[in-house]
């Protein structure tokens, strides 16, 4: 059986045909969607990245001669089957092959869409919650933001908890808008908060996991999509949250977000929030940030704690 000589990348960090294992791997490891495969003759792997040679041409393409080296030495490398195979070793480690317009286009595009990834993963939990003392009576709302930023092998480096309190007014608000706005102002402090990263690492995104709950079935259902939200006071709150959360998509990737119907018990953080704003009568918010960093002399890691007030 034919050793494999040509790995072909037609995906990848760079596009080509190489010699070896280790060079092909380098384009392509860690690549989303990367394709590629090994062949035993240059003309099939020039065949799988779209380049076809003329039948009755003995030439290959200039931009794929192999560079002129006499009797290159060998050396054995470690295959993607983890066999050892023997290969030559030369001044070019890839052939570089001209791409048909089409195949060139696509992975121009597919390198745009992973312009944006770096190696962030945020577990984002919402909780909201909103009340009207009278309903409608004097109102107010409140969320709970916690993000917890970890790399992509697990490591925890920062978590963020953002308090969020909104004072509605003396009248004209039932305890079902006031739910719906404490569903905003938790959502419109998240994508600050994105924006606040994004800012900070050049426009790059983040991969987010987001929960949202609250004690108001109604307003979860709707967010579900499980209830219709048919209410003329309530249909702006849920039209605005499907603006905020188109918004949140395009600025970080978002593959799926999880509504959840709790207890009062258990959303007590968000209830004593919406509390504070109706006894204070005003709108604040604060944020505190626990980062993970690392003490060379003592060799171990170190939270630091910073609050910042009217977020």
């Amino acid at each position: 059986m034919a050793k494999k000589k040509f790995y072909a990348v037609s995906a990848g960090r760079k596009i080509g045909i190489f010699e070896t294992w280790d060079a092909c791997k380098a384009q392509v490891n860690g690549y989303k969607n990367a394709k590629f495969k090994g062949f035993s003759t240059l003309e099939e792997a020039q065949a799988f990245i779209g380049v076809f040679k003329e039948s009755n041409s003995q030439n290959e393409p200039k931009s794929s001669a192999k560079a002129s080296v006499k009797n290159p030495p060998k050396r054995p490398i470690q295959s993607e089957e983890n066999s050892v195979v023997t290969a030559d070793v030369r001044t070019s480690s890839s052939y570089d092959v001209p791409l048909p317009a089409e195949k060139r286009r696509r992975i121009e595009e597919h390198e745009k869409s992973d312009a944006g990834d770096i190696p962030s993963i945020w577990s984002v939990l919402l909780s909201f919650d909103g009340g009207s003392r009278g309903n409608p009576g004097v109102a107010g709302s409140g969320a709970e933001v916690v993000v917890v930023e970890r790399t992509t092998n697990g490591i925890q480096k920062v978590r963020t908890k953002i308090h969020v309190r909104k004072f509605l007014g003396k009248s004209g608000f039932t305890n079902n808008m006031a739910e719906w706005q404490g569903v905003l102002v938790g959502l419109e402090q998240l994508v600050e908060h994105v924006e606040r990263f994004r800012v900070k690492t050049e426009n790059l995104k983040p991969r987010l996991k987001v929960v949202i709950q609250g004690d108001s079935q109604l307003v979860v259902r709707q967010l579900q999509g499980v209830y219709k939200c048919n209410h003329p006071h309530l249909k702006p709150y849920k039209k605005q949250a499907d603006n905020v959360l188109v918004k949140l998509k395009k600025m970080a990737h978002v593959p799926m977000i999880t509504y959840e119907h709790v207890y009062r018990n258990d959303n007590k953080v968000a209830d004593g929030l919406a509390n504070e704003a109706m006894d204070a009568q005003k709108s604040w918010a604060t944020r505190t940030e626990d980062v993970e960093s690392d003490d060379e002399e003592e060799g171990d890691t170190k939270k630091k704690t910073k609050e910042f007030a009217d977020v």
